[in-house]
């Protein structure tokens, strides 16, 4: 996950085999899964966070399940992308209200 993550690029691992070869120190893990899928998440060029997808069989992923699994990180890298704006502009728009509220009551004490 951390290549997929750190390198923003889509890691299919057909087999066990193969997942070993890459990764020898994962070979020391007893998995019942056979294949293996890492996503990145990625937002303007910059990686949020990845999804590890894992299968029960060898398989050869195919074209569209390629393109399926790149669809699938960049809806979820966006919508969490929406829900980190959404809650700054939460947080932005509580800190205004309490600066105008103290900015109201300066206000009013000072006309005292």
């Amino acid at each position: 996950m951390s290549e997929a993550v750190r390198t923003r690029e889509l890691i299919l691992l057909e087999s066990q085999e193969e997942r070993d070869g890459r990764y020898p120190k994962l070979a020391a893990q007893q998995t019942p899964n056979q294949s293996f899928a890492c996503v990145p998440l990625v937002v303007e060029r910059r990686a949020v966070g990845g999804l590890t997808y894992s299968f029960g069989d060898q398989r050869l992923f195919t074209d569209d399940e390629r393109s399926f699994l790149l669809a699938l990180g960049q809806l979820t890298a966006q919508a969490l992308e929406r829900a980190r704006l959404y809650e700054a502009e939460h947080d932005a728009l509580e800190r205004a209200e309490d600066g105008a509220a103290r900015l109201r009551f300066l206000a009013q004490t000072s006309d005292l």
